[in-house]
C-alpha cells in the first residue's frame, strides 16, 4: 500500500489485508506473474484477489464516524495506448471480507498493465471535523501491481500470404513492414506477413493463446524479430529527431516505438544507442539481444 500526503487523516496499512492477484488459467487459479509471455489480444484476463479490512479500526484511525460506508475500487491502465478504466467497485460489507473478481477484455489491453486497488470513502458524508475524508472517492489506502503483457506481435495486423507472389523471399517465414511515417496509428503502422507455405509459424500464430512448447519458441523468435525491427526503425536518423514529439499522441507508431526503446534500454538516450549501433554493430546487437531476453522475449542464437 502506498501513502501520499493527504489533507485528511488516513489509517495505517495494517488495517487492510490484500491477497495476491490470481489469474484464471484453464479453469484453475494461479498467481498472476510479473510477465505474461503467451498472452495475446484475443485472450481476456479473469482476475481475482481477496480483501479483508478491519473496518472499525480503519474508521477510528481515519476519524470517521461509525457506520460510514467504505468501498474498494480497482482501476486498470495500459502503458502503450494509455487506456484506463474501472474494473471493479463495491462497498465493503460489515463482515469485512470479500473477493474482488472481474474480467478485462483482451482487446483493451497491451504493453504494461497496471492494477491499482483503492480503499475509499463510498459516498460523501456530513462532518464538522477538520482533516476528515468526507467526499465520495477520497482515497484512504492504495496498492498497485504491474504485469507486462506480450508485446508487439500480438497487436499487429497479421496476413498469411504467398511470399513468392508478393515478391518476398520464399524461404522466409515472416516479413515485417513498417510505415515510414511515425505519426501513423500504431495499429496500422506495422504489418506482419506470414508465409503460407510455412505451416509451423502459421499454426503457431493461430494457437498463440495456447501454443505447444515448440510453437511457443517460434512465437518468441517472431516477437523478438518484430521488436528488433521496430527498434532499428526508431534509431534511424529521420525518426530519432521526431520521437519526442509523439509523447502527446500515445496511439501513434512513434509513441509505441519510443516506449519500446525506453522499456528495453531504460533511461539511456536513444541517440547514444543509435551511435553504438553505428560505431559497434556487434556490441549493439548483443545489447539488444540481452534487453529482449530481460523483457521476456526469446531470441534465436
Amino acid at each position: 500500500m502506498t501513502r501520499d500526503v493527504m489533507p485528511f487523516a488516513r489509517p495505517s496499512e495494517a488495517v487492510v489485508e490484500l491477497g495476491p492477484w490470481l489469474l484464471e488459467d484453464e479453469a484453475e487459479w494461479r498467481l498472476l506473474p510479473r510477465y505474461l509471455p503467451d498472452w495475446d489480444y484475443q485472450t481476456d484476463l479473469a482476475l481475482r484477489r481477496r480483501l479483508q479490512v478491519d473496518l472499525d479500526r480503519l474508521r477510528n484511525e481515519s476519524w470517521l464516524e461509525p457506520g460510514v460506508p467504505i468501498a474498494v475500487v480497482v482501476e486498470w491502465r495500459t502503458s502503450t495506448a494509455q487506456f484506463i478504466g474501472c474494473a471493479y467497485r463495491a462497498v465493503i460489507p460489515e463482515s469485512a471480507e470479500m473477493t474482488i473478481d472481474f474480467v478485462l477484455a483482451g482487446t483493451d489491453l497491451s504493453g504494461r498493465l497496471t492494477l491499482t486497488t483503492r480503499v475509499v470513502v463510498a459516498k460523501s458524508v456530513e462532518t464538522g471535523r477538520a482533516f476528515v475524508a468526507k467526499h465520495g472517492g477520497d482515497v484512504l489506502l492504495e496498492d498497485s501491481a504491474d504485469v507486462d503483457l506480450q508485446g508487439t506481435a500480438s497487436r499487429l495486423p497479421v496476413y498469411v500470404v504467398d511470399f513468392a507472389e508478393q515478391g518476398l523471399d520464399e524461404d522466409a517465414s515472416w516479413h515485417v513492414e513498417i510505415s515510414p511515417d511515425p505519426s501513423q496509428p500504431a495499429a496500422s503502422g506495422v504489418r506482419l506477413y506470414l508465409n503460407k507455405d510455412h505451416s509451423e509459424i502459421v499454426d503457431a500464430a493461430v494457437r498463440a493463446a495456447k501454443p505447444t512448447p515448440v510453437q511457443k519458441r517460434l512465437l518468441g523468435w517472431l516477437r523478438a524479430d518484430v521488436a528488433r525491427t521496430l527498434v532499428e526503425a526508431g534509431l534511424r536518423a529521420d525518426w530519432l529527431t521526431q520521437l519526442p514529439s509523439f509523447v502527446d499522441d500515445p496511439e501513434s507508431l512513434g509513441a509505441s516505438v519510443a516506449a519500446l526503446i525506453s522499456n528495453l534500454f531504460g533511461e539511456e538516450h536513444p541517440e547514444a544507442i543509435a551511435q553504438l549501433r553505428d560505431t559497434d554493430p556487434g556490441r549493439f546487437g548483443s545489447r539488444l539481444q540481452g534487453a529482449l531476453r530481460r523483457s521476456g522475449q526469446e531470441v534465436e542464437l
